[in-house]
């Protein structure tokens, strides 16, 4: 893939816990996740790591363990984003069921409301919080930014960085 000109692979985490993982029927341990990036990054492929908060399987050590996760894989990049359990989906049922579901209407599933279900142990402004706090640690780490700083042998890459982190400001500031 590398010689065929693929600069970068999204990889789909989506949580650093098992326990949800296993429930939202993921099909990988986080050992084959772990595996996936480091053979990503064998091949000096840069890697952009998914991941989600707000399952109603999450619980606040679930949401820790993400972000621990995130930071311990450092791909290259990272997405945190607030889950959407959007009606039809069995997410959808088991917070209907579970008492779970914050929208009223389907107008509120176009993620400027927030967070459309609650989890086991966090409501919908503890979870609101958590994408920037995310974004902050994984972001702002010695580590990360050595990593980086790595990769930067181009123009191309200096300027790619540098939108990047005005981008990541902008995006802790509307989630703070």
């Amino acid at each position: 893939m590398k010689a065929s000109g693929c600069r970068m692979i999204r990889v789909g985490v989506e949580s650093g816990s098992q326990e949800v993982l296993d429930k939202i029927k993921k099909g990988l341990t986080l050992e084959q996740i772990e595996h996936g990036i480091q053979l990503i990054k064998k091949h000096k492929i840069q890697a952009l790591g998914g991941f989600m908060f707000g399952f109603p399987y999450d619980t606040q050590k679930s949401v820790e363990e993400t972000i621990a996760f995130a930071k311990k894989l450092s791909p290259d990049q990272v997405q945190f984003s607030i889950n959407m359990s959007y009606p039809g989906t069995s997410l959808y049922e088991y917070a209907k069921e579970n008492n779970l579901l914050l929208a009223k209407n389907f107008a509120e599933f176009d993620m400027t409301h927030g967070p459309v279900v609650k989890t086991m142990d966090m409501e919908r402004e503890e979870l609101e919080h958590i994408l920037a706090r995310a974004y902050k640690e994984f972001y702002f780490r010695p580590g990360y930014i050595l990593q980086t700083l790595g990769h930067l042998n181009s123009m191309d890459e200096w300027h790619r960085v540098f939108r990047s982190l005005k981008s990541l400001l902008r995006t802790i500031k509307l989630h703070k």
